[in-house]
């Protein structure tokens, strides 16, 4: 049976709507640039920069909808997914943005006018060029610098906030723990793996001389095994240690912002679980010299 046609004020309204839907400006984040593409440190910095230029211009942000990321767990147990189930937490990036406006492909590219590259980006400075004001763009590259929306942190972040079933599952999982106020320990493995102890070694054991002796210690990485058996066998087997293994990267991610205090890796990663703390201007948070994303009160060594 066929629907009742509409009366003429109802169509003009949906085809006004459908224009100006049309002629809206926006800003676009893509399945199809390098970082997006990549780590979900690297996810977060396309989408702050992207955010961060919809704000100063007045467009909307409206991000590609690609399904297939959200199976990923860090360690080697993958049965682990059967509780990311039981605890309703977020399988794809529309699920776990939920204040982002994610759409298909078909109506991203129909409406793609041009790209924004991070060529030009000064990562050494953290100097990003001028983003001119451009209708429909969309971000492709890294863009690992905050310059572009530092200036407009709370905003971003309550764009970025994670579902609330993620919050809930950190509490419930790790709720108690948090509690000992324990220092956030990072460690990247991955493309960076390599035989030589002795500098990564090196760097932890003065990292983790900057905090009290007795603080317990949480370790965050993608090889947690190397860690515990390898890494940090002698230099934490004095202290109260947990390894958080078998979670998903925003897991990862939402307890490490919550630890006391932080021991970064030369990682994007690390910079996002430092950056998102609630507490982030008054916390003592340990780099590398060399890294590129750090603020004047982290300490270098």
């Amino acid at each position: 049976m066929r629907p009742p046609p509409r009366s003429l004020p109802a169509a003009l309204a949906a085809t006004r709507h459908r224009v100006a839907s049309w002629w809206r400006p926006y800003t676009f984040v893509t399945g199809r640039g390098p970082g997006y593409a990549s780590g979900f440190g690297n996810k977060l910095f396309v989408l702050a920069t992207a955010a961060g230029y919809a704000l100063t211009h007045g467009y909307e942000l409206v991000v590609e909808d690609t399904p297939g990321w959200g199976s990923s767990v860090t360690g080697a147990d993958h049965e682990a997914g059967k509780q990311f189930k039981a605890a309703h937490l977020p399988d794809s990036m529309r699920q776990l943005f939920p204040s982002l406006r994610f759409e298909p492909g078909w109506f991203v590219h129909s409406r793609l006018a041009s790209e924004i590259s991070d060529q030009g980006v000064n990562y050494d400075r953290g100097e990003c060029p001028a983003l001119r004001r451009q209708r429909n763009a969309a971000f492709t590259g890294y863009f690992l610098t905050t310059a572009s929306f530092h200036h407009q942190r709370s905003e971003i972040l309550q764009r970025l906030r994670f579902a609330p079933a993620v919050d809930d599952y950190v509490d419930a999982t790790y709720g108690d723990w948090l509690r000992l106020n324990p220092i956030g320990v990072h460690v990247r493995r991955g493309d960076r793996a390599t035989n030589n102890l002795e500098p990564l070694l090196s760097y932890y054991t003065r990292a983790l001389a900057c905090f009290p002796p007795a603080a317990a210690v949480t370790v965050i990485s993608d090889d947690p095994v190397f860690c515990r058996e390898v890494l940090f066998a002698d230099l934490l087997q004095n202290r109260r240690v947990l390894y958080v293994t078998n979670e998903r990267h925003y897991v990862d991610l939402v307890v490490f912002s919550r630890c006391a205090g932080h021991v970064l890796a030369n990682s994007t990663f690390s910079f996002w679980g430092a950056y998102r703390s609630s507490n982030f201007a008054d916390k003592q948070i340990v780099c590398p010299k060399d890294c590129w994303l750090s603020f004047p009160n982290w300490q270098k060594i």
